[in-house]
């Protein structure tokens, strides 16, 4: 997908692989934005317009949230792509089913806690605000969409279907682990008050 000329305005409506068959809509069709309104791909594509400067740097306009949220999801996926989907993988915990439990289990570990993180982002979703659910849930459905137009950007055991709430899950702070771990490994070691 690369870069258009620089400041040159696109429609995110480019998603659409020339010559590609199959569904027209996207996966998650059931997804609500603002005022109940159901999401797809295609209508966010449409509603939003990406502009990049000179040196590259995107500027989004969009008619409503949902539709910010599915260029910026677009953007991404544009500028980082495996690291984008990497992290949604991490806050569904998912890297050790498509990566391996990695040194001593440590993918493993981590998805665990992640788990966590994701069911408060899941129970806490429905109570967002519309046009924020949109936000994220556009988000979403651009990466999924990316991922159906770029499969090489994702694990290959992958299915691109995210949710809005695991997007939310990678804004949600979680307990730092890694100081616990080393505090705990203090105390162990007979030095953890600082005596």
């Amino acid at each position: 997908a690369g870069l258009p000329e620089p400041g040159a305005p696109r429609s995110v409506a480019r998603v659409r692989k020339e010559g590609a068959p199959g569904d027209e809509t996207a996966r998650g069709t059931d997804r609500r934005g603002e005022a109940g309104t159901p999401l797809d791909w295609e209508t966010l594509s449409r509603q939003a317009r990406i502009t990049r400067t000179t040196r590259g740097i995107p500027h989004i306009r969009a008619e409503n949230t949902a539709a910010a949220g599915f260029a910026l999801g677009w953007v991404q996926m544009e500028d980082y792509g495996i690291r984008v989907v990497d992290l949604l993988l991490s806050a569904r915990g998912e890297t050790a089913r498509h990566y391996g439990p990695g040194t001593n289990d440590a993918r493993v570990t981590s998805d665990l806690r992640s788990k966590r993180t994701l069911r408060l982002a899941e129970t806490a979703f429905p109570s967002l605000p519309d046009d924020l659910q949109g936000m994220y849930e556009g988000f979403a459905l651009a990466v999924n969409r990316w991922l159906e137009l770029h499969p090489e950007d994702g694990p290959p055991s992958l299915e691109p279907d995210f949710t809005g709430a695991q997007v939310l899950a990678r804004d949600v702070p979680g307990p730092n682990w890694g100081m616990g771990e080393r505090f705990a490994r203090r105390l162990e070691e007979g030095g953890g008050n600082g005596d």
